[in-house]
């Protein structure tokens, strides 16, 4: 069933539910079989920042596998954006994955200043 068109609207229906297993705080954007958690934290507390992160991707994995799915780690990733480039990690099932510089999100290159550098030269 991989590359029907009825894949992006079946696995919408499956996992519609997730947003209710995050913290309040958190967002969840999907696309297909892809799923982006957002956390905010406007104090600027790095660490504040680093446990509420931790505590949604537990909540977001727990939920996935809870689903029946597979989470790849491997393809986890994670971004922080801020005024300040200070890298972050988050452990998830056991693996810790660290703040990247940029990161390709649907074909757009999304960096860690906004400023779209990298985006631009690709294009």
């Amino acid at each position: 069933m991989q590359g029907s068109v009825l894949v992006p609207k079946l696995f919408g229906l499956y996992t519609r539910n997730l947003p209710l297993f995050l913290p309040h705080e958190a967002k969840i954007v999907t696309y297909a079989d892809n799923s982006y958690v957002l956390v905010s934290n406007e104090d600027g507390d790095t660490e504040k920042l680093k446990k509420d992160t931790s505590l949604c991707m537990e909540a977001h994995v727990k939920a996935l596998l809870d689903l029946g799915m597979i989470v790849n780690t491997a393809k986890t990733e994670l971004m922080h954006y801020g005024k300040t480039s200070e890298k972050i990690s988050v452990t998830c099932m056991g693996n810790d994955i660290f703040s990247k510089q940029s990161m390709k999100v649907l074909g757009v290159i999304f960096d860690d200043k906004l400023n779209w550098k990298e985006q631009f030269n690709k294009t």
